[in-house]
């Protein structure tokens, strides 16, 4: 064939070249069907598929609430029973877990994930997730799919995060808070709530910048005492079409009433039964109030409660507990002090926990 080619006027090309240009158009067409026929599908594990433009959430502003569906294929020819699907990280739930997908089969898996940043990270964050399936009758993999994006911070708060310390009950200059809110997108309006609901918010435009709003964060008058935690969500509703933008600022700190009790418990020695133990407790005002105890009731006859010296009006008062060891093993009692603080109407009640062990002889 080359000879009659060579008198037909074509150039000697060389077998070599010839077998290089088909070798070459062979790979172009197998790249073309692979293509063609995979398209944005990505094989993973047993035949499972998905579609890899799910794998990527672009630039995302911090949620700790982000939907996000991820489609799964079974591409092979027989059923799939996927046992349980993993993650990389607890801050994702995903629903369901487990299923059976037939030959052909999608199954779309519905992704709650937590992407807030923490107070001091940066304005933007790289994230990654990796999602692994657990396959019947498939050894154990890590093989699975990343779900990556980028987050972005869309509030600027000025405190990060807000700690009020040791808040005095009832002390209404110490239980607000201002946050100055400069939002990174163009809002239409915020929302600002607790979550869980422990204090009362109110939202304004700051009068002294454009772009920025003031919150005022006040706790209510009759919060709990002893510790207390929540993050302050704050939401921007953009203009019609785009997403919402979340922010989120960590609160903590501790309610304390104003008459404190030292040691705010007792924990008794361990004593044989019939024994009696004594110690001594302190009420104190923390501001240097004057107060008197209108009345103490004790949780169990077995606790004695006296005071030292002459009960008066005064900001420091002391007591004498006497505890009977009546009952074998652990127990935990209380006493309560009714106080009638100088200038309010209404009594307040503080209360000392007692625990106590008693130890059961044996006499022989």
């Amino acid at each position: 064939m080359l000879q009659e080619l060579r008198q037909n006027g074509f150039p000697n090309i060389g077998w070599q070249r010839i077998v290089g240009l088909a070798f070459l158009l062979l790979c172009c067409a197998a790249a073309y069907l692979v293509g063609a026929t995979t398209g944005n599908q990505t094989n993973v594990v047993s035949g499972l598929t998905v579609d890899v433009s799910r794998l990527d959430l672009g630039e995302v502003w911090e949620n700790k609430d982000f939907r996000w569906t991820l489609p799964i294929t079974n591409s092979s020819h027989t059923a799939i029973d996927i046992l349980d699907v993993y993650t990389s990280c607890g801050c994702a739930q995903i629903q369901p877990r487990a299923f059976t997908l037939a030959p052909g089969e999608t199954k779309e898996l519905d992704l709650s994930l937590d992407l807030s940043l923490r107070p001091d990270a940066g304005a933007v964050r790289e994230f990654s997730l990796q999602v692994v399936p657990q396959v019947q009758n498939a050894p154990p993999s890590d093989q699975g799919w990343v779900i990556r994006g980028r987050l972005k911070r869309a509030f600027s708060f000025v405190p990060a995060e807000v700690d009020f310390g040791e808040v005095l009950i009832g002390d209404e200059s110490a239980t607000t808070r201002a946050i100055r809110v400069t939002p990174n997108l163009q809002v239409g309006h915020l929302a600002v709530t607790c979550q869980p609901p422990l204090a009362i918010t109110s939202i304004k435009q700051s009068p002294n910048r454009a772009n920025a709003f003031d919150i005022m964060l006040t706790l209510p008058k009759d919060i709990r005492p002893g510790p207390f935690q929540f993050v302050l969500a704050v939401q921007a509703v953009p203009p019609e079409g785009q997403m919402s933008a979340f922010g989120y600022i960590p609160v903590t700190g501790t309610a304390v009433e104003e008459i404190q009790i030292l040691p705010p418990s007792l924990l008794l020695a361990v004593r044989p039964l019939d024994e009696c133990i004594e110690e001594t407790i302190v009420l104190t005002s923390r501001t240097g109030k004057e107060f008197s105890v209108k009345g103490l009731h004790s949780q169990s006859p077995d606790t004695q409660v006296r005071p030292i010296g002459t009960i008066f009006r005064s900001s420091r008062q002391a007591f004498r507990i006497t505890q009977r060891i009546a009952r074998p093993g652990r127990h935990s009692t209380q006493v309560v002090f009714d106080i009638a603080l100088s200038g309010e109407s209404t009594n307040r009640r503080v209360t000392l926990p007692i625990i106590y062990y008693g130890l059961a002889c044996d006499h022989k």
